[in-house]
């Protein structure tokens, strides 16, 4: 069965069913795969922890997927040396109904294939032309999430941004000059006027467990990423932060929540 089964999570991962996908990496290691071949099945063709049967069932079922069922004699030989006549027509027939079911959950968007296409168009900057579409664009930040903001490349823009609460974190490594923040203090207060925003943590005591120290936290909430550059962006905050510079080193991040806004 473990020998067999590879080819189904093989199977899972080429038709870009996430549900199919989710599904057979926990049935494969129930199985008895290992959580190195669950994994592996993308690059199984350069992957070392299959044997040589799985790797001909593997070809066998990108094969029946890839190629709608046209298999090379040679691989079909081969595969004929592992298995049986009746364990090749039970795999054969497994494969095209779970290739059946991986359609019908991502044109339906049932269970986890309820979600957006990721393949979408990259928006281009202002500066970007069409003698460009051959070479990177000069702004452009490498990212496997987002695409460009319109108006500002390097900043988080897509359909998921707009619907989840967003986070900014302002960490202080290190204070400089006290004077300087309280200036910042009163004066980022002000700012806020107007926008809607939810302070969470304002530095609060913090307990350091791994890395630098840090010594002082902050973390405000906004209904969305535009919410977050609407205040940032403000010629009053943008006239605060001009002394938090000169108060103290800071690292400042905008974080997507991990549920919709309510």
């Amino acid at each position: 069965m473990k020998r067999s089964w590879s080819g189904n999570d093989g199977l899972s991962w080429l038709t870009g069913s996430q549900f199919v996908y989710s599904q057979h990496c926990k049935m494969s290691r129930l199985a008895g795969m290992s959580n190195e071949q669950v994994y592996s099945v993308k690059h199984w063709q350069v992957a070392e922890c299959f044997d040589d049967q799985q790797r001909t069932v593997l070809a066998y079922v990108d094969y029946l997927m890839s190629e709608r069922g046209r298999v090379p004699e040679a691989v079909f030989d081969k595969l004929k040396g592992h298995l049986s006549d009746q364990s090749i027509i039970e795999l054969t027939y497994v494969t095209c109904s779970y290739i059946g079911f991986a359609v019908l959950t991502r044109a339906l968007r049932l269970e986890f294939d309820d979600r957006d296409d990721p393949v979408v168009e990259v928006v281009a900057s202002e500066c970007y032309s069409g003698a460009n579409f051959m070479g990177r664009r000069p702004d452009a930040r490498p990212s496997a999430r987002h695409r460009p903001h319109p108006d500002h490349p390097n900043r988080i823009y897509n359909h998921r941004s707009q619907l989840m609460s967003v986070y900014a974190i302002f960490i202080r490594d290190r204070m400089h000059d006290l004077d300087e923040f309280k200036t910042y203090s009163k004066k980022s207060a002000l700012a806020g006027t107007g926008h809607t925003m939810k302070a969470h943590v304002y530095y609060e005591p913090v307990e350091t467990i791994e890395g630098p120290v840090v010594d002082g936290v902050v973390l405000v909430e906004f209904p969305d990423i535009a919410a977050a550059h609407a205040w940032y962006d403000s010629p009053a905050y943008q006239e605060a932060k001009a002394h938090r510079l000169r108060a103290a080193n800071y690292r400042v991040m905008f974080v997507e929540g991990m549920t919709p806004r309510s």
